[in-house]
């Protein structure tokens, strides 16, 4: 008994060391890709992310995509990678958005379980409480898959900052994932037919 008790401690230090790993990997990429994006946004501008893809000739969609997934776990407007994909596949302007919208799907979920994994709730407490239970108190309402949807659809918030606290709170999700992908559609939609146009 004593044994299996000392076993259990153990593996729930080495657990522990491992999530505080992962979040430490995690917060030194956000910061990282921030500064870099702060202190450089002329290399951020969607002419420039379209030429970086359009080097890769033969794999623009697989280069398209894993941009689009990597970004979601930085805190980089989606804007300007959606505006790039429709200067290098203006024929196919459809499946930028099928493309895109799945791909914030994707990204949303990796962070609703990342951040229900590493419990990061005290940090956005010690960050922002109020702004954070505001937040927290409107994705717990019967209202909340409305509320993502428009939160999606409202460009000057950041929609991964909701992600993040939809994880934390547990909300259902199935809910969250397809508020996600209709308030991103949307969004999306009119990003890439209005931006064409004007382009």
């Amino acid at each position: 008994m004593n044994f299996f008790l000392i076993y259990l401690s153990i593996v729930k230090i080495n657990y522990n060391r491992y999530k505080k790993a992962v979040l430490t990997i995690w917060i030194i990429v956000l910061i990282s890709s921030l500064v870099f994006y702060l202190f450089n946004p002329e290399k951020f501008t969607s002419e420039k992310i379209a030429d970086y893809i359009s080097s890769f000739e033969g794999s623009l969609w697989v280069v398209f995509i894993l941009l689009s997934l990597v970004r979601g776990v930085t805190f980089i407007p989606p804007t300007i990678l959606v505006i790039a994909g429709t200067l290098i596949f203006k024929e196919n302007l459809l499946m930028v958005l099928i493309v895109s919208s799945i791909c914030s799907v994707i990204t949303a979920m990796m962070i609703y379980y990342l951040s229900s994994y590493l419990n990061i709730e005290n940090y956005l407490i010690k960050k922002n409480s109020k702004r954070y239970e505001h937040i927290k108190k409107r994705v717990n309402s019967k209202y909340a898959w409305w509320f993502i949807i428009a939160w999606a659809l409202i460009p000057i918030f950041p929609s991964d900052l909701i992600f993040y606290i939809c994880g934390i709170v547990k909300i259902d999700k199935n809910r969250f994932a397809s508020a996600v992908f209709v308030g991103h559609s949307i969004y999306y939609a009119v990003l890439i037919f209005t931006g064409s146009y004007i382009l």
